[in-house]
């Protein structure tokens, strides 16, 4: 392995470092609802969640279906799990759980309200111990298909192969399979060209 190589692994590992925090509140969601945070709308979310916090002191957590909202505001201090369940009225709530596990949850810091930037260390040095462009696109659609990313995320592994082209073959697949939400302003930097960027925004009109 020459010395380039281990410089190239070495800033893949770093990518993948994220910051530590103590305490977090898990939520394990209902596939029928979309959780708010902090009424911020404009970002609802389906998935099982993990909020970290490093400042804050509260959080309101809305559950909304349809019609039917309900809100909680959690105080912040030791970790806490909770599970959004249906009751027999046929409404949701969030209910307190110890031991809860999940599996893939999105880490959402509470203090920005943006997601993590959460890349994998092992799927980064994976890709690049392919040796052909072919090999890091079927490995990284295999990891997509396996794993929710992050837009972040998304965005470091598509920088890990050398053509747009092949970035696009990841991109459509993605779209077709609805593997994720894609945010323009986000992967559209990945690219170099401005005809896939163009793709790219026609495709998520």
């Amino acid at each position: 392995m020459n010395f380039n190589r281990i410089i190239s692994l070495i800033t893949l590992i770093f990518l993948g470092i994220t910051v530590f925090c103590q305490d977090a509140i898990l939520i394990k969601n209902n596939p029928d609802i979309q959780i708010i945070i902090n009424s911020d709308y404009s970002n609802s979310l389906g998935d099982d969640l993990k909020l970290e916090f490093e400042k804050l002191d509260s959080v309101v957590i809305e559950i909304k279906k349809d019609s039917f909202s309900f809100k909680k505001e959690i105080l912040l201090g030791d970790s806490k799990s909770y599970q959004v369940i249906k009751t027999t009225q046929g409404q949701y709530k969030l209910r307190l759980r110890s031991n809860l596990e999940l599996a893939n949850p999105i880490e959402i810091l509470l203090d920005t309200l943006r997601p993590k930037r959460i890349v994998s260390r092992t799927i980064l040095i994976e890709l690049e111990k392919q040796e052909f462009e072919f090999g890091k696109v079927n490995l990284l659609i295999t990891h997509l298909r396996e794993t929710k990313e992050t837009n972040e995320s998304l965005s470091k592994y598509l920088l890990a192969l050398r053509h747009d082209f092949s970035k696009w073959q990841v991109i459509e697949v993605v779209l077709s399979e609805k593997l994720m939400t894609l945010d323009y302003s986000i992967v559209s930097k990945t690219f170099d060209s401005e005809t896939y960027k163009g793709w790219l925004k026609t495709k998520l009109k």
